[in-house]
C-alpha cells in the first residue's frame, strides 16, 4: 500500500520536533511513500515572514536540498499533476461541504490520493482530514 505523506509530516524528517522520532519510525516501516508539491510548500515555509517561522534562509536551502536528495534516492515517490487534474480538483472541492475550508494545495493533494487510489493519508491538517473522510 502506498502511504501519502503531507508536507507538514515530511518536514519533520528534516526539522526535528517532538513527533520526528515517531514519524521516522512510521516511514521506516512503510515501503511505498508518496507526496506531491513538497518542494513548493517547503520553499513557501522558508519564505514566510510569520512569527515562529522555523527556517532561516540557509536552513531552508539545506532543507530543500536534503528533500531533493531523498527524492533522487527514490526514497519518496513524487506525484505530478497535469491540467486535467485542475478540473478534477475543482469538482472535488465542489463536493466538499461548505464548513470544510481547504487550502488549494490540500485539495490537490486529496485529488492525487483519490486518483491514485491512495487510502492512507498521513497529515496533521484537521480540515484536510475532515475532507478526506467526506
Amino acid at each position: 500500500k502506498i502511504v501519502f505523506f503531507y508536507s507538514s509530516v515530511v518536514i519533520k524528517l528534516f526539522v526535528p520536533d517532538a513527533q520526528s522520532g515517531e514519524i521516522q519510525r512510521i516511514i521506516n516501516e512503510t515501503e511505498d511513500i508518496a507526496c506531491s508539491f513538497q518542494l513548493v510548500e517547503f520553499q513557501s515555509s522558508n519564505n514566510a515572514e510569520t512569527p515562529g517561522n522555523q527556517f532561516c534562509a540557509t536552513t531552508g536551502e539545506e532543507l530543500i536540498a536534503a528533500f531533493r536528495r531523498k527524492i533522487e534516492e527514490c526514497s519518496i515517490d513524487l506525484f505530478k499533476i497535469d491540467s486535467s487534474a485542475i478540473d478534477a480538483t475543482v469538482k472535488l472541492l465542489a463536493s466538499i461541504p461548505d464548513e470544510i475550508q481547504l487550502w488549494t494545495l490540500d485539495a490537490i493533494h486529496l485529488y492525487i490520493c483519490s486518483e491514485n487510489k491512495i487510502f492512507l493519508l498521513f497529515t496533521t491538517g484537521k480540515m484536510m482530514l475532515k475532507a478526506a473522510k467526506n
